[in-house]
């Protein structure tokens, strides 16, 4: 049976998504000049638009834009209790591009896509079923929480009351971890991961010339980045 290509939207190949994460993995480990930050966040958030993400781009600059306002004005400041909360966003702010191209990978890229895309470089079944599989651990994870908020804000449940609050959402958390790994883990088996047959693919993937230029120039700016530090 052939592969049937359908376009649902997708703008750039799911491996350009992944290259991106990899790439972006790198830039906490050295100080990156603040325009090229805000050049490689402004590429992603002009990728979450071309994905039709609009609020998640916008999202994506406010939070960078307020990243870097608490960093520059109130680092090593001393705001008794909030000097906590300033250190905790400035090392957000070290950790937001990958966690950034993380977001746009995970919430624009389906898993029968991300299978066609790890076919295509031969990767084994073995191994693309399982990480396939995983990546929707994260969104099912997300909509988990926020039903068990729901359920704390009908019990008035809030932050009032803070180790209430945190015994009531770690429990249910860690049980619906504990069940969400049981499903994947089940899903995986309903995907064929024993069966050694070649699987067909329902959409056909391909590098696109906007892919490669799009990686060309997120790695241009990090090496900008690094030979700004010379």
């Amino acid at each position: 049976m052939r592969t049937i290509y359908v376009d649902e939207g997708n703008v750039f190949h799911p491996l350009t998504k992944i290259a991106v994460t990899l790439l972006l993995g790198f830039t906490p480990f050295y100080s990156m000049n603040s325009l090229l930050s805000w050049l490689i966040v402004a590429l992603l958030a002009l990728a979450f638009c071309l994905e039709k993400e609009f609020y998640k781009a916008l999202k994506a600059l406010i939070v960078f834009a307020l990243l870097s306002f608490l960093q520059s004005n109130y680092l090593g400041t001393d705001f008794g209790p909030l000097t906590f909360l300033i250190s905790f966003a400035v090392i957000l702010k070290v950790l937001y591009l990958p966690l950034l191209a993380a977001e746009w990978l995970i919430s624009t890229t389906d898993v029968g896509s991300l299978l066609a895309a790890f076919a295509q470089i031969k990767v084994p079944q073995a191994v693309s079923i399982p990480l396939a599989v995983m990546f929707r651990f994260f969104p099912a994870f997300k909509e988990e929480v926020q039903e068990i908020r729901q359920a704390m804000k009908v019990r008035g449940i809030s932050l009032k009351q803070p180790l209430q609050y945190l015994e009531s959402l770690a429990v249910p958390l860690l049980i619906s971890a504990s069940r969400l790994a049981d499903d994947l883990a089940e899903a995986a088996e309903t995907k064929g991961i024993m069966n050694p047959v070649k699987k067909t693919h329902y959409r056909e993937m391909s590098f696109k010339f906007r892919d490669v230029l799009y990686i060309v120039i997120i790695l241009a700016v990090m090496l900008g980045g690094m030979l700004c530090l010379n």
